[in-house]
C-alpha cells in the first residue's frame, strides 16, 4: 500500500549555514524558508470561475529562532551581527549581501538562498527564561544545492537570563523584569523589469529600533533620552546592545492587576544624532 516503508525525516537533522564563512547558525525547531509563488488569477469575462493564471513576484524569506550559546563565533559574533548593522558609506546607505548567501537544508531539500541580506532581529529575555533571538533574512532567488552536515555542535552552554544585565551606571540596573528589543533594516525589493519573476535586489530603507521593558510600579517613569545598554555576558563572549536615545511612549499607562503593581513601558528609539549614530549600537 502507498506510504508503507517511507521513513520520516527528523527536524533535528536540518542545518542552516552562512555559506562562504561556513558559519552554522544553531537554532530551535521551526526555522522556515518561505518563497510563495503568488499566483495571479483574475476572473475573466466568459470564464465561470478562475481559470487563467500566471506566477507573480517571488522572493525568499528566512525566519529563525536562534539558540544563543557561549561561543564567540556564532550568533553573538560581530561577524554575524554586523550583517544587520553595517551600512555603506555612500549616498545609497545600503546593507551588504551575505557573502555566499545562506544554505537552508531541511533534511529533504537543500537550497542556496542567493543575494541574501539581514533584515531584522528581536531579542527578549525574562528571569527564568532562555534568551530569545528571532532573525529574518530577505533575498532575491534560490537554487538547489548539496545537502549540509552540521559538524559544529558540541556541549557549549546556552546563555539565559543569568547572563543578562543593565550595566552600571544605568537607571535600569536591577530593576527590569522583562526586556525586549528589535532592530530592522526595512528592505525594499528592487522591481526593475528584467524578464524574471524575482526582485533584482533588496535595498535597505531607514534602520529602526524598538524597546519594551516590564518593571515594578514604583520604578517611576523611565528617563527620556538616557541610553539603555543591555549586556549579554558569558565566559567566552560579551555583547552589549545599546538603545542610544529612547523616549517613553506610554509614561502614564496604569493597571491594577494582582498580585503586585507592574508597568509595561515601550519606547520611541531615535538615533543619538541625525547621521552618525543610529538608534541601536552593538559592541
Amino acid at each position: 500500500m502507498p506510504g508503507f516503508g517511507v521513513a520520516p525525516v527528523q527536524w533535528f537533522e536540518a542545518a542552516i549555514q552562512i555559506s562562504s564563512s561556513s558559519l552554522f547558525i544553531p537554532c530551535y525547531q521551526g526555522a522556515t524558508l518561505m518563497m510563495p509563488v503568488n499566483w495571479q488569477a483574475p476572473q475573466i469575462m466568459g470564464n465561470r470561475w478562475i481559470f487563467n493564471k500566471v506566477q507573480g513576484l517571488t522572493q525568499p524569506l528566512i525566519e529563525m529562532n536562534l539558540a544563543l550559546r557561549d561561543k564567540s563565533n556564532e550568533a553573538l559574533s560581530l561577524t554575524f551581527l554586523n550583517y544587520f548593522m553595517t551600512r555603506s558609506n555612500d549616498v545609497s546607505f545600503n546593507t551588504g549581501y551575505i557573502p555566499g548567501g545562506i544554505t537552508f537544508w531541511d533534511g529533504v531539500d537543500s537550497w542556496l538562498i542567493e543575494n541574501a541580506k539581514a533584515e531584522s532581529f528581536t531579542l527578549q529575555v525574562s528571569k527564568g527564561e532562555l534568551i530569545s533571538m528571532t532573525v529574518r533574512f530577505v533575498a532575491t532567488t534560490m537554487v538547489s544545492t548539496s545537502p549540509l552536515v552540521n559538524t559544529s555542535m558540541d556541549d557549549t552552554n546556552l546563555l539565559n537570563f543569568a547572563n543578562c544585565d543593565f550595566p552600571t551606571p544605568s537607571a535600569y540596573e536591577g530593576e527590569v523584569w522583562t526586556f525586549s528589543s528589535s532592530f530592522t533594516n526595512n528592505h525594499r525589493p528592487k522591481l526593475a523589469l528584467d524578464m524574471t519573476r524575482f526582485p533584482n535586489a533588496q535595498n535597505a530603507g531607514s534602520p529602526a529600533a524598538g524597546a519594551q521593558i516590564r518593571v515594578q510600579g514604583n520604578f517611576g517613569i523611565p528617563p527620556d533620552g538616557q541610553a539603555m545598554p543591555f549586556t549579554i555576558q558569558g565566559a567566552n563572549v560579551t555583547r552589549v546592545f545599546t538603545i542610544t536615545n529612547p523616549f517613553c511612549q506610554n509614561p502614564d499607562d496604569r493597571n491594577t492587576a494582582a498580585p503586585e503593581i507592574m508597568r509595561n513601558y515601550s519606547f520611541l528609539c531615535t538615533g543619538a544624532d541625525a547621521r552618525t549614530t543610529g538608534p541601536m549600537v552593538i559592541t
